[in-house]
């Protein structure tokens, strides 16, 4: 047979003879295969009962639904179509790729995929290509979305007015939108393929999109909280990194346990210790070697955080001042962080404290930095309350000159000195004007002046 030798499986020749090696061709066959180029590749066993009885061989393709695969019992499905059909997907693999072909005309080249003779997720996924069609018009105007369908067994590339696909018979390359722009027809082009290959690692691409680490929003969970005098809660819940989960127990130092606090030396770098409460009297100017004391009446945010490696609960000391809470909430978290913060933290909140007051201002949930609650609920903790930007209201200081009438609507001015009289009084038609005086106030009257 041209350099191979069959023997049954009771007598396989285990003697190397001339650099020959000793393979096995299946469970009931062996063969002694010289060191060149096998000129057989094209062969497979006659039998397809998986028993290997047969002594043959013949040309051909081993079907996938006569790969059986293991199973329990008689199940309905256990071949590798089987297999197949339940866990492929229609869609493109390579190619399909839409270009501009100029005066409002695309290109789309050819590709391969996968795709299904009906609309049935049990039917048979099959490997296909499909060839570059002649330049598709897109209208003035109008937007059209290119896909490929199976078309009676000849897949085409098609063009529609609809972002409608069954994915099973036909699925997306993307979309082409013509706009008229200074008296101009311009295409605008979406390549945004229905890509099914390489499933995994585009699955973990996209979670990736959605952050390093993210907390579980259907869990929920991972909520803080101040309890008894400046300790710190937080509820239970989990965090994702890619397909892996971390799960993070509740934590209350008003009852049990610590979590960390970090500030940051300029000598001597990151520093941190194991606490129960959080201080209101020190904040962290990374510009100096030791804590620094808040100022009388100033406002700080410590800002809390949970480290996916070791599921613990981490504080970092406030890294500014600000002289009204609301300006403390509006701040966004420190860019100065402890490198494993940076990489393997997610920020969860923060706690808005005023000088020496146990007390906190707030506590914000700052999930992908948003906060969840409203902070200011006293007036004097807004910002710029001594800038007039009301310019309709009198000034207590008599700074603002009036620019029109004013109506007592009958009640009293009281302790007031008029100044040049003569030259007002003869402005209203009626009325009086009443000068509180000791003596029980001095009365003129309009028709007296």
């Amino acid at each position: 047979m041209g350099g191979v030798n069959i023997h049954s499986q009771t007598k396989i020749d285990n003697t190397p003879v001339e650099d020959v090696t000793d393979r096995g061709i299946s469970s009931g066959w062996a063969y002694d295969h010289i060191t060149e180029a096998d000129p057989h590749t094209q062969y497979r066993l006659e039998s397809e009962d998986h028993d290997h009885s047969s002594t043959g061989l013949q040309g051909g393709n081993i079907p996938g639904t006569s790969v059986v695969l293991e199973k329990l019992g008689t199940s309905t499905y256990d071949d590798a179509q089987d297999f197949a059909n339940s866990f492929g997907a229609c869609g493109r693999k390579t190619g399909g790729v839409i270009s501009d072909a100029g005066s409002s005309y695309i290109a789309v080249t050819a590709g391969t995929g996968f795709i299904k003779a009906t609309d049935d997720d049990n039917a048979t996924l099959m490997f296909f290509d499909w060839p570059a069609p002649s330049n598709i018009a897109i209208p003035a105007n109008s937007t059209r979305y290119i896909g490929v369908e199976y078309n009676s067994g000849t897949p085409q590339v098609v063009s529609r007015t609809t972002d409608t696909w069954d994915l099973d018979t036909e699925f997306s390359l993307g979309v082409v939108v013509n706009d008229t722009l200074n008296s101009a027809s311009v295409l605008h082009i979406l390549n945004n393929p229905w890509w099914v290959t390489d499933g995994t690692t585009n699955m973990l691409e996209r979670f990736r999109a959605e952050g390093h680490i993210v907390r579980d929003k259907y869990i929920g969970g991972l909520m803080l909280s101040v309890t008894g005098t400046r300790c710190v809660a937080v509820t239970a819940g989990t965090l994702w990194s890619n397909v892996n989960e971390f799960l993070i127990s509740a934590i209350d130092t008003n009852v049990s346990g610590t979590v960390e606090l970090y500030w940051y030396s300029s000598i001597n770098g990151w520093q941190y210790s194991d606490i129960t409460q959080y201080s209101v009297t020190q904040w962290n100017d990374i510009t100096q070697p030791v804590l620094q004391t808040i100022s009388n009446n100033k406002y700080c945010n410590i800002w809390v955080y949970i480290e996916a490696d070791d599921k613990e609960i981490t504080l970092l000391y406030p890294q500014a001042e600000y002289v009204s809470a609301s300006l403390a909430a509006a701040a966004s978290a420190p860019s100065t962080l402890p490198p494993h913060l940076l990489v393997n933290g997610i920020l969860i909140g923060k706690i808005v404290i005023k000088q020496g007051e146990d007390i906190p201002i707030a506590v914000l949930s700052a999930f992908t930095n948003v906060f969840s609650t409203s902070v200011v609920s006293d007036h004097g903790n807004l910002a710029g309350l001594a800038d007039d930007d009301h310019t309709q209201y009198l000034l207590v200081d008599g700074t603002r000159a009036m620019s029109g009438d004013l109506d007592f609507n009958l009640n009293e001015a009281h302790d007031m000195a008029i100044h040049n009289i003569s030259s007002f009084i003869n402005e209203p038609s009626s009325g009086k004007i009443i000068l509180n005086t000791s003596d029980n106030g001095l009365y003129y009257c309009i028709s007296e002046v």
